[in-house]
């Protein structure tokens, strides 16, 4: 970029608030929220003391979790040049946010002033994670960390810490936990939701691709420094939610919200620890919950865990509760049926559930009636033919 280029009047790099820009090349801005700051109704810091068992579980570790996970979290954050993900995508601007001793919240924010310094930007990047214990992030598990380690093979380093370090990905998380809360789960819409913080003039992330052109064809950081700031909203909100996430789903009756909530925490006790952990949150949810979605699941489910940890008549009386809040539905119908069958040993009672089914052209209903009624024949053998 010649000077001939630059805008009149255009923002520097060095210009946007916090930054400077290192011997390597590599523009940082950097930004310190303190321990006692709030994002919404909620704490950052107060991840520190969250429960690292909890944490390990929603990063899918085995049983035996670091005691120390949650002393080196880093929250990252990318803004790239397209969504694609592929090898002609560069991450412009890399966000990294981590506790000091004291608990505050350090946010380092990695610029990427051509593409030529890729490289430096990415050792630097290693030198940021250096004591992470958790990286965690909010934009799918498949595109901030992989994208980076692409970067990573493309400019010839080793990916490091991006390979070593477990990941944490809230998106699903937040997707299950908190899929009531409004018409979608970006990170925008659930911490108004979930933590009560309206940001104000946010830049559209979609926008952020065309405001590092304008720095790279016309020399103007201004568009870039709003990029930076919605990146440093996005760790700052990241690191919150993480904090929402670990507190409800290790104290739910304390901080879930609804029964939606619970019913979500349940359904990862019964994934993670199986379903004597999880039967006495479906209790709950099963005895609480008015109808729809939530009661359907919460009954399945409990049912489901009762069969399997041997509670036989518990789990026919939850399907029989099934099929009548959900009498248009097969599903309670065949389960009462299956119990029946199995169970209880009454073939007969169970040729009558099945055939109270309401669908019973359905192929799993047909076979089973068909299976059923030649069983009900045989045993009441030739002289009740």
């Amino acid at each position: 970029m010649t000077a001939a280029m630059v805008a009149r009047g255009a923002m520097r790099l060095e210009e946007i608030p916090g930054a400077t820009r290192e011997e390597d090349g590599v523009v940082v801005v950097r930004a310190v929220v303190p321990a006692e700051e709030r994002v919404g109704r909620v704490a950052p810091a107060d991840a520190l003391v969250g429960s690292v068992e909890v944490a390990g579980a929603l990063a899918g570790l085995g049983p035996e979790v670091p005691t120390d996970l949650l002393q080196g979290v880093r929250v990252l954050d990318l803004e790239t040049t397209g969504l694609a993900g592929g090898a002609g995508t560069l991450a412009f601007l890399v966000g990294v946010a981590r506790f000091a001793g004291d608990g505050a919240l350090v946010v380092e924010q990695l610029v990427l002033s051509r593409p030529s310094v890729e490289s430096k930007m990415l050792a630097r990047l290693d030198g940021l994670l250096e004591g992470a214990t958790l990286l965690v992030t909010f934009n799918g598990k498949a595109f901030d960390v992989p994208l980076l380690r692409t970067r990573c093979v493309l400019t010839r380093r080793s990916a490091g810490r991006l390979e070593a370090v477990p990941h944490l990905d809230l998106l699903g998380v937040a997707r299950r936990l908190w899929r009531g809360r409004g018409d979608d789960c970006r990170q925008i819409t659930l911490e108004e939701r979930v933590l009560g913080r309206r940001r104000s003039d946010d830049l559209p992330g979609a926008m952020a691709p065309a405001a590092y052109a304008t720095w790279l064809t016309v020399g103007d950081a201004g568009p870039l420094a709003r990029v930076v700031e919605h990146n440093r909203d996005d760790l700052v909100g990241a690191m919150a939610l993480l904090v929402a996430a670990l507190r409800t789903h290790e104290d739910p009756l304390t901080w879930a919200e609804d029964d939606s909530e619970l019913l979500a925490v349940a359904e990862h006790r019964l994934r993670r620890a199986g379903p004597a952990a999880a039967v006495p949150l479906l209790t709950l949810v099963a005895e609480r919950a008015r109808g729809g979605r939530v009661l359907r699941r919460a009954l399945a489910r409990l049912a489901y865990a009762e069969r399997r940890t041997g509670q036989f008549d518990a789990a026919r009386r939850t399907w029989e509760r099934y099929r009548a809040r959900f009498p248009a539905e097969n599903l309670g119908h065949l389960e009462v049926a299956k119990l029946l069958e199995h169970r209880v040993c009454d073939p007969e009672a169970a040729l009558a559930a099945a055939r109270a089914a309401p669908q019973p052209e359905d192929d799993g209903v047909a076979l089973r009636l068909e299976r059923l009624a030649r069983k009900v024949a045989v045993g009441r053998g030739p002289a009740a033919r």
